[in-house]
C-alpha cells in the first residue's frame, strides 16, 4: 500500500479480500506494468516538517505531476539524468538560484519556497500592503511560526506577485508584514492593477530587484538616483517605466558616461550615452518611478555621436598611402526578427593636421560617414553590393555595430524577443588602389 497515491494508466487497482478488515480511506493499491526504480520505504507523518510539506514523504505520484523540488542535487547538460541519449539542442545559457523565502525557518529546506498571504484586502491604488508575518503557505496549508519570515525579502525592494498582478515594494517590517508599495509599482511588466482579497498568495520574485528613484530625471540625464543603490550590481541594466538603460558604474547613483558638448573634445559635458536601450525611447521620469533591475543577454552598447571605452563596436582599419577608396561592402546574418541590423561608422583621414572626431555629426563632419542599408528596398538583408566612397586616404578606419530598431523591447505583452538578439557580421571587405611601393631594395 502506497498513501497519496494515483492510479497508473493500463493497470488496475484490485480491493483486498472482503473478509479482511481493511481501511479504504488510508491506504490505496496501485498496480504497475513495471518495477518500480526505487524502493519506498516508510514516512514520519508526524514530523513538524511533514505536516507542512508532502515533498517530504515518500508518495507516488504521476508523470508529469508539475512538482518541484525542494533542493536539486543534481544537473546535467547534455544527456537524461540516466546518462543515455543526447539531445539535438544548443545550450548557450544556463542559471542557477535558490529561494530564499522561508529559510529562517524552525524546519529548515523544507520551508524554503513558501509563498505569503494577505490578510487585508488591497484595492487599485492602495499602497500598503499587509501579510501574515508569521505563515508561509505551503504545500499541505499554512506553517505558523514565529520567525520573521519577511526577513528575507530584499531590504531594498523587490517584485511580488499576487494573482496576476506584479507589483513592487520599497520596504517592509517584518514584525507587522506592512510592505510597502511605491507610487508607481501597482500593475508592472505588462500586467494589471486589480483588487485582491484576503487569503490570496503572494509570492516574491527572488531573482528582481526593485528599488525607486529619489529625484526626478531628464530623457538625457547619465546620474539614476536610486533609493538602494547599494543593492544593485556594479554594472548591469535597469527598467523605468518602459526605457531600458545601461549603468557602467554605481555608487551614489547609477551612472553612464556623458557625450562630449564639442566633438572630440571628450569634456562629458553632454547628455548620458547609454539612454532608451535596445529600441526603447529615452524619456524624463518623475520621483518615485519603479526601477527595476534587468538582466540583458547581449548589452546594447553603441550609442550615436558617443566615443570612449564604453562603447561596444567591432573596429576595421585600412592604412595604406596615397589609396583612393572605390567602395566597401559587407555580409551579416541577421535576426529572424527583423529588429535589429548592422551598421558602420567610417572615418578618412584628410591629410596632416586634421582630426577627424569619431563623435561628430555624419552628416555635417568632413571624412565621418554613417554606412546603413536601413530602408532600402533595393538591398536584401545578406546583400554585398558596395556602398560607394570614391575618396582619397591613406588611413580609413570602420566601426561596425548594432542597432535596434523600435519595438525590440516590449514592457507591456513582453512579446517581442528582438532585443535577446544580435546580427552575425560574416565578411566585409574594401575595394580600394594604391600606388606600388618598395618596402627593401638592395643595389650592388
Amino acid at each position: 500500500g502506497m498513501n497519496n497515491s494515483a492510479p497508473v494508466s493500463g493497470t488496475s487497482a484490485s480491493p483486498p479480500p472482503a473478509e479482511k478488515d481493511f481501511d479504504y480511506l488510508t491506504y490505496q493499491f496501485v498496480a504497475l506494468d513495471a518495477p518500480a526504480p526505487v524502493p519506498f520505504f516508510p514516512s514520519q507523518p508526524t514530523s513538524v516538517a511533514a505536516s507542512a510539506e508532502t515533498r517530504v514523504l515518500n508518495r507516488l505520484i504521476m508523470h508529469p505531476s508539475g512538482e518541484l523540488p525542494r533542493q536539486p542535487l543534481k544537473l546535467v547538460l547534455g544527456s537524461s539524468h540516466l546518462g543515455g541519449g543526447v539531445p539535438s539542442a544548443t545550450i548557450d545559457e544556463v542559471v542557477f538560484g535558490r529561494p530564499t523565502i522561508g529559510e529562517v525557518s524552525s524546519i529548515g529546506e523544507t520551508a524554503l519556497g513558501g509563498q505569503f498571504v494577505l490578510i487585508e484586502r488591497l484595492s487599485p491604488g492602495q499602497f500598503d500592503l499587509q501579510l501574515a508575518p508569521n505563515s508561509l503557505r505551503m504545500a499541505k496549508g499554512q506553517h505558523v511560526e514565529v520567525a520573521g519570515f519577511l526577513n528575507s525579502l530584499r531590504p531594498g525592494g523587490g517584485l511580488l506577485r499576487i494573482g496576476n498582478e506584479i507589483l513592487a515594494y520599497t520596504a517592509r517590517d517584518p514584525g507587522t508584514g506592512v510592505v510597502t508599495i511605491p507610487q508607481g509599482g501597482r500593475g508592472l511588466l505588462g500586467t494589471e492593477e486589480v483588487y485582491h482579497q484576503v487569503g490570496e498568495t503572494a509570492t516574491a520574485l527572488e531573482s528582481f530587484l526593485a528599488s525607486e528613484l529619489v529625484a526626478a530625471i531628464s530623457a538625457d540625464d547619465a546620474l539614476i538616483p536610486v533609493a538602494a543603490v547599494g543593492e544593485f550590481p556594479f554594472q548591469g541594466s535597469v527598467l523605468i517605466d518602459g526605457e531600458l538603460i545601461h549603468y557602467t558604474h554605481a555608487a551614489g547613483a547609477l551612472e553612464m558616461p556623458r557625450r562630449s558638448a564639442t566633438p572630440g573634445a571628450r569634456d562629458a559635458r553632454g547628455g548620458g550615452i547609454f539612454r532608451g536601450r535596445y529600441g526603447t525611447a529615452a524619456a524624463a521620469h518623475a520621483a518615485g518611478a519603479v526601477v527595476i533591475e534587468f538582466p540583458v543577454r547581449y548589452p546594447d552598447r553603441w550609442s550615436e555621436r558617443s566615443d570612449g571605452p564604453e562603447l561596444a563596436y567591432f573596429g576595421f582599419e585600412l592604412a595604406q598611402p596615397n589609396a583612393f577608396l572605390r567602395s566597401c561592402f559587407w555580409q551579416a546574418e541577421e535576426p529572424a526578427s527583423g529588429a535589429s541590423r548592422i551598421e558602420f561608422l567610417q572615418r578618412l583621414d584628410l591629410g596632416p593636421g586634421t582630426n577627424v572626431p569619431w563623435d561628430g555629426d555624419p552628416g555635417q563632419t568632413p571624412g565621418l560617414s554613417l554606412l546603413t542599408r536601413a530602408g532600402d528596398s533595393t538591398r536584401p538583408k545578406d546583400s554585398s553590393l558596395p556602398h560607394s566612397i570614391g575618396e582619397s586616404s591613406s588611413r580609413a578606419q570602420w566601426r561596425a555595430y548594432v542597432r535596434y530598431n523600435p519595438g525590440a523591447f516590449d514592457a507591456q505583452t513582453g512579446l517581442s524577443h528582438g532585443w535577446k538578439e544580435t546580427p552575425r557580421l560574416s565578411r566585409f571587405a574594401v575595394d580600394y588602389l594604391a600606388p606600388e611601393q618598395v618596402l627593401y631594395r638592395v643595389q650592388r
